[in-house]
This record gives C-alpha cells, sequence and structure tokens, in this order.
C-alpha cells in the first residue's frame, strides 16, 4: 500500500456504483463480498509519512497491503473518475506549495501585490514584466550584498467593474524596503503594495491556497503552470517508519479525531514531542481495508511562523 492510494480512502460508492458493481467490473464473474473495512484482522501493518516544512509537521499513517489488497487497491483505483483523479491530484499539489511556503517564508517576509495603471497588458507583457522585476530585485540585492532572492509567485485576474486587471502576488524576503520594491516595480508600470506575512497555526496555507487557485485552468492547459518560484528555494523533508505507529495505536487513533479532538491531542503531541496539535482526520474506504489518517501540527512556540 503506498500513500499514492490516499483517493481511494473516504470514498463511498466510487461516483454511483456499489462495492458489488465495483467488483463486477473489477473482476468479471467473482462476486464481491460486502463488508465493513475498517480494522481487519491479520498482519497489516502501519506506515507513517513525516513532512516537516519550517515549523509545519504533516504526518500520514495509511496500511500497509499485502498482495491481495495491493491488487484490489489497484484495480479499484482504474475506476475513479478523471474529475476525482484531477482533484486529489490538484490537493496533492496545493499541499506542497503550502509546505514549500512554510519552509521558505515566515512573518519577516512580505507578501507583495504587483499591478498597473492604464489600460491591461496582454498576458505576454505581464509575464516579461514580471521577469524584468525579477532579475532587476536580483541585481539590487547583489548589490546592497544581501542574500540569493527566493520568491513565489501567481498572476490573478481580478474583475473591477466591467474588466478584468491582472495582479501579480510575489512572495519573497523581507529585508528589502517596501520603497526600493516599488522603485524596482517602476512608477510608470502601477502600483506595488508590501504587507508582512501574518502564518496562523496552520502557517502560511491559507495564503498558499489563495496565490495556487488564482490560475484553475493551469493544471489542464500543457505548460502552464500554477505558480513561479525560485530553483534555491529549500525543500519540505519527508522520512517514513514501518515502526512509529503500531496497528493497536492506529485503532485507537481511528475515532479520536471527531469525537475526542482533546485525545488526539494527546497522542499526537506524545508521539511528536515538542510539536502541538492542529488537526486531524481519519478516513476510512469502502474498497479497500483500514484508515487513512492525516495529522497538522506545528512547532511549540513557532504558532506565528
Amino acid at each position: 500500500m503506498s500513500w499514492e492510494y490516499e483517493a481511494l480512502f473516504d470514498v463511498q460508492d466510487l461516483d454511483g456504483l456499489t462495492p458489488i458493481e465495483l467488483a463486477a467490473r473489477m473482476e468479471e464473474g467473482e462476486r464481491w463480498q460486502q463488508r465493513h473495512t475498517d480494522l481487519r484482522k491479520g498482519r497489516m501493518g502501519y506506515r507513517t509519512r513525516t513532512t516537516k516544512a519550517g515549523p509545519r509537521l504533516e504526518a500520514e499513517i495509511y496500511p500497509i497491503f499485502g498482495k491481495e489488497q495491493e491488487t484490489r487497491a489497484r484495480m479499484a483505483k482504474q475506476y475513479l473518475t478523471p474529475e476525482k483523479i484531477r482533484k486529489h491530484n490538484d490537493e496533492k499539489a496545493r499541499r506542497y506549495l503550502i509546505q514549500l511556503m512554510d519552509t521558505n517564508f515566515s512573518k519577516d517576509d512580505l507578501s507583495v501585490t504587483l499591478t498597473y495603471a492604464g489600460p491591461a497588458p496582454s498576458n505576454r507583457r505581464i509575464n516579461q514584466d514580471v521577469k524584468n522585476f525579477i532579475a532587476r530585485l536580483r541585481r539590487a540585492r547583489i548589490r546592497e550584498g544581501l542574500p540569493e532572492l527566493k520568491y513565489i509567485y501567481a498572476i490573478e485576474w481580478v474583475e473591477e467593474g466591467r474588466e478584468k486587471r491582472p495582479h501579480c502576488h510575489f512572495i519573497t524576503q523581507g529585508d528589502i524596503s517596501e520603497a526600493e520594491l516599488k522603485e524596482i516595480w517602476g512608477k510608470d508600470t502601477g502600483y506595488c503594495n508590501c504587507d508582512r506575512l501574518q502564518p496562523d497555526k496552520a502557517g502560511l496555507e491559507a495564503l498558499a491556497r489563495y496565490i495556487y487557485n488564482q490560475n484553475p485552468g493551469a493544471a489542464r492547459e500543457k505548460g502552464k503552470r500554477k505558480y513561479s518560484c525560485s530553483k534555491n528555494l529549500k525543500k519540505p523533508k519527508t522520512r517514513t517508519s514501518d515502526t512509529k505507529v503500531t496497528r493497536a495505536k492506529v485503532k485507537q487513533m481511528s475515532s479520536v479525531f471527531d469525537q475526542d479532538p482533546s485525545e488526539a491531542r494527546r497522542i499526537m503531541e506524545r508521539l511528536y514531542p515538542g510539536y502541538e496539535y492542529v488537526r486531524g482526520s481519519a478516513r476510512r474506504s469502502d474498497v479497500v481495508d483500514g484508515v487513512y489518517i492525516r495529522v497538522l501540527m506545528r512547532k511549540v512556540g513557532r504558532s506565528d511562523g
């Protein structure tokens, strides 16, 4: 079993197919014995995938299946609709951007909004202007002896009256003044507004989701990206373990997230000392056994980034 099968969890009927109907399509002539797929007896273990991104910690706990269940999971995945797969992949990419932002930026850094005065320019002009802005900003930082430029940005088209206007949302280091950023963008180009980043318990998640959603069609168009970033960004660190959480512990955890949040907090903060519990969920599937647990935690004393 791999975390790539997460899309099968919390799936009740695979878009209208009952488990019996699904089995008939998966293996012709073989009957599906409908049963509740909770925490079944046997030797099924659980793998823990821990991702650290700055003060952010995400934990995924999911089953390690044997040959029979692994085959069932692979076959069931074939019957996920393209829309369901797209949404799953979209959320996976969105989570990565959140992790990337939490790894590289904090409350000391800046959220910059670049806009235009006068008639709205073409996409080609906007892209070139942003590239020029980045080049000038990089040179300015070198002149002033500042660390290498780091950034993430996305371009949004905002409805203003009867037309749409382009806004570029640009995240970068906070060791350069707003006045200098305005000058680098160019007085004749438009406006440059700066704000300090404001992480909360979930870090920069809200801002990252906003940035990711600015270009909704990009994921479907070849060659288009949801956002752009510098190549020097630090990557989130991920480790896996097959011994961190026992099957008995998963059974204990499987119901506490909804029923007893205080117990969920206690369990997770003992598993990850030095981190505080933010939220978590445990999901089940009608087509594979076990549960898929996802938890968000934050380094103690770092709720503000």
